[in-house]
């Protein structure tokens, strides 16, 4: 997922809690002073709409187009599956833009190095106050900003095949597994 901006702001991930996402009406609903996030999604073609009705304001079908040979500049890049690296994503961000991601030790390697060589970066921000984050969370819930995703759920008897399907990389959303009582 990509969000431009004008050169005003950057996407305060900071303002995130290590661990949370935020939804994409979350991110569209961002302001930099006066100015309105646009929201720039990358996913299979077949998903598109369901993306869109999340809040993405443009999407790039990964199975049509290569979303690193893009030709808009982003202050933000966060790559919600931990399927990408900030080398590869590096063209894609503004002088001062910033790229974080769900997964990949290359890209913690990438949050120790890149504030010492100025420009683009990839932050890191250890969880500071775990109060804040709950009443984040909490705020978002109440704001109706916040809209799980979910793809399927499992019975604990078969976690087995919940991880599968996670490993298999086709999830869209989360899986829950289920604990009885």
């Amino acid at each position: 997922m990509f969000v431009p901006t004008n050169p005003s702001g950057i996407l305060p991930a900071n303002d995130y809690p290590t661990g949370s996402i935020p939804t994409l009406d979350e991110i569209g609903d961002f302001e930099f002073q006066g100015t309105v996030t646009v929201v720039t999604a990358v996913c299979e073609g077949a998903n598109a709409e369901l993306i869109r009705s999340l809040g993405a304001d443009r999407v790039i079908d990964y199975e049509k187009e290569d979303f690193t040979k893009d030709r808009e500049r982003y202050d933000f890049v966060f790559d919600a599956i931990g399927k990408s690296s900030f080398l590869k994503c590096k063209a894609l961000l503004k002088r001062d833009g910033q790229y974080t991601s769900s997964g990949g030790a290359e890209n913690a390697f990438f949050a120790l190095v890149t504030p010492l060589l100025g420009g683009k970066k990839v932050p890191f921000v250890p969880p500071r106050d775990v109060a804040a984050t709950l009443r984040f969370i909490l705020d978002i819930i109440e704001r109706g900003c916040f809209r799980p995703l979910i793809d399927r759920t499992y019975p604990l008897d078969e976690i087995a095949d919940a991880f599968t399907h996670v490993a298999s990389g086709q999830k869209l959303g989360n899986v829950i597994v289920v604990v009885d009582d």
